[in-house]
């Protein structure tokens, strides 16, 4: 089966605060200036050359056109004419992040955490960086800090609940996640990392958090998909299956949902329905090895001998070291 649950804490710490905010400059911009284009800034710059907030804004329109030296540009500029704005700092430290530059990142943080050391937002994100780098005894320093200012923080918890989480210790990580929960009950990262642990243990009461995280989002795709899987892990595959179709219909595009349809309907000797879905999960991720080999299981079952030979080639190939699909490929070919 393929789920999104391993990756959720990952995924929820490298999207750490990546929101380009407002802010306001040393220098003063006439409040109706356009500012939807770095022509349009270039000229106010050439206005205000020590405006730092139009570097920064800049720097947002060069990342989203991928321009990230443009990026690094603007913003260490804007920096350096306005060192207080701690936005200016989290921005440049998570583009240096999502392009491997985990050392720069660092360094921006600590800059950070010099001039804004008993700032509570700046903490937290400092926190996430050391748990992205796996720097788990600097995270822990961090957030006993934080709660010493702060000893009700439903985000501390949250960032402890994957400190304990990453370090083995999945009791303490469900304390910390369910403290979160009861100081702020509208934390939906909170609620579908407990539905994610609570699936994991097989336990029913990862559905229950999943349905509180979609009370406060009805069309999170991947915590439906993740509560679904959940079905699975608990043996309730008739439930499983009517959410992954729920799914499919809704969210036409959702890979994952396709593939453990698939997987469903193969337990079920529906051996055409799940090569139909398999062969649509292939069409959206083509590079997935999974999908061809439970494709190429399925042909083998048919005893489509020519075409499990094709999938599980594909598989193989993609994956070299993938002892099932050698071995699958090895018995097709006998």
């Amino acid at each position: 089966m393929k789920n999104s649950i391993a990756l959720y804490i990952f995924i929820s710490l490298i999207c750490f605060s990546n929101c380009k905010q407002k802010t306001e400059t040393t220098e003063t911009i006439p409040s109706n200036s356009d500012l939807s284009s770095t022509a349009k800034i270039n000229e106010l710059i050439q206005k205000s050359p020590y405006a730092d907030s139009l570097y920064y804004k800049r720097a947002i329109i060069h990342y989203d056109e991928g321009n990230i030296d443009s990026v690094y540009a603007d913003l260490n500029r804007a920096i350096f004419l306005n060192k207080n704005k701690k936005e200016y700092y989290f921005f440049l430290a998570d583009t240096y992040l999502e392009n491997a530059q985990s050392k720069e990142s660092k360094a921006v943080m600590e800059k950070a955490m010099a001039i804004f050391p008993d700032d509570i937002a700046t903490q937290l994100k400092n926190v996430r960086l050391n748990l992205i780098l796996k720097e788990f005894p600097l995270a822990t320093i961090g957030l006993n800090k934080i709660f010493l200012q702060d000893p009700q923080n439903a985000e501390a918890f949250y960032l402890a609940g994957h400190t304990s989480y990453e370090t083995g210790d999945t009791a303490s990580a469900i304390n910390a996640y369910q403290k979160a929960v009861d100081i702020n009950p509208e934390f939906k990262e909170a609620w579908i990392q407990l539905g994610d642990v609570m699936s994991e243990r097989k336990n029913k009461l990862s559905i229950r958090y999943y349905d509180n995280a979609l009370r406060l989002d009805s069309n999170d795709v991947e915590t439906m998909h993740n509560k679904a899987y959940a079905y699975q892990m608990l043996n309730q595959e008739n439930e499983a299956f009517e959410l992954y179709k729920k799914i499919c219909t809704r969210f036409s595009d959702y890979e994952p949902a396709f593939y453990n349809i698939g997987i469903i309907y193969a337990n079920k000797d529906s051996i055409a329905k799940a090569i139909e879905h398999f062969t649509i999960s292939i069409g959206m991720s083509p590079m997935e090895a999974s999908s061809y080999y439970q494709r190429g299981l399925c042909y083998e079952k048919q005893k489509k001998r020519v075409e499990a030979k094709a999938d599980f080639s594909k598989a193989t190939a993609l994956e070299p070291e993938w002892k099932e699909a050698k071995e699958a490929l090895q018995r097709i070919n006998k």
